[in-house]
């Protein structure tokens, strides 16, 4: 980020803006912040790669209710918003394991049932991996600032093609997939509001389970490749 900052790139970066014929981007806050450079701004839906899912998901190895949260981010500023969560869920739920990921979070190391998994940096080797380890409750923590809201909704993507009940934070990014007990949980940004939400889905089985297979259907029908 700190090379787009250099003026030159960023003059750079606007000229591609106002001289192509099309900007595609994955976000309604990003097409709005970019359609003063550009009269044809399109938002889509963003792509995901069926072939690395398998067709049908790991069956639990034990009874354990695996709580994962996942970023390609070593320096990450938005997990740490979880790390009371993951702490209290752990401490109230003997049954739970959390897993981190990407970064260590120093407040987790040597937790009972805290599980640290190092990133992937080839986004396929991630993804078919990630697919394949049985996880149960995704978290999916977004600031609801411009930046943050210019995302695409990946982590739903992923969380829902894998079979992962998702808990997302109410923010634009995930009300556009999110319907709510349906295809995913939404939440503010309070400790409390996170640890709730956990609770519900971790006490809750038959929510649990209805989440991820809808969350997976609706996943199949509107992101594929086939329509990118």
């Amino acid at each position: 980020s700190r090379y787009c900052h250099i003026p030159a790139v960023r003059a750079q970066i606007e000229r591609y803006l106002r001289q192509v014929d099309l900007v595609r981007v994955y976000s309604v806050a990003l097409r709005d912040y970019l359609e003063p450079y550009n009269p044809n701004v399109v938002r889509v839906d963003g792509p995901l790669d069926w072939s690395l899912v398998p067709e049908t998901l790991p069956e639990p190895e034990d009874e354990h209710v695996r709580v994962i949260y996942a970023t390609s981010r070593l320096e990450d500023e938005v997990g740490p918003m979880l790390i009371g969560t993951m702490q209290r869920v752990l401490d109230t739920y003997p049954e739970t394991e959390v897993v981190v990921w990407g970064p260590r979070f120093e407040a987790l190391e040597g937790l009972p049932r805290a599980r640290h998994i190092p990133p992937i940096y080839d986004y396929d080797m991630f993804f078919y991996s990630f697919a394949r380890q049985g996880f149960d409750i995704g978290l999916a923590p977004l600031p609801d600032d411009l930046f943050h809201r210019c995302k695409s909704n990946n982590k739903f993507r992923e969380y829902a093609a894998c079979g992962i009940a998702g808990i997302y934070s109410d923010v634009d990014v995930y009300r556009d997939c999110v319907i709510e007990d349906v295809t995913g949980l939404l939440v503010g940004p309070g400790e409390d509001d996170w640890f709730d939400a956990v609770a519900r889905l971790v006490e809750d089985t038959s929510l649990r389970d209805y989440v991820r297979k809808r969350a997976r259907g609706y996943a199949r029908k509107r992101y594929n490749m086939k329509k990118m």
